[in-house]
């Protein structure tokens, strides 16, 4: 699972193509109209690794059997719905 940092970096490396106000953004990531929503995802990677917030913020993926972070799981309960909306209110 990724920390913050390896999330934010994987937002880097990603090739997007955006536009804000009709103006193609060249960075994404620390756009001040994107980096705050970057910030928000990326304390839910940093709250994922912490003990007291692993039940909410991650899962054990159906596909590999692995601890991965709640946003990215494919649900497969009512359970797994209710925990993602506890995942940001942490």
């Amino acid at each position: 699972m990724k920390t913050a940092k390896e999330h934010v970096e994987s937002l880097r490396n990603l090739w997007i193509n955006a536009y804000i106000d009709g103006e193609k953004v060249s960075n994404v990531v620390d756009h001040p109209a994107i980096a705050p929503h970057i910030n928000t995802v990326s304390k839910t990677y940093e709250l994922a690794h912490m003990p007291e917030h692993e039940d909410v913020m991650t899962v054990t993926s159906h596909l590999t059997g692995k601890r991965i972070h709640r946003y990215t799981h494919i649900f497969q309960s009512n359970e797994d719905l209710v925990k993602k909306i506890e995942c940001f209110v942490c």
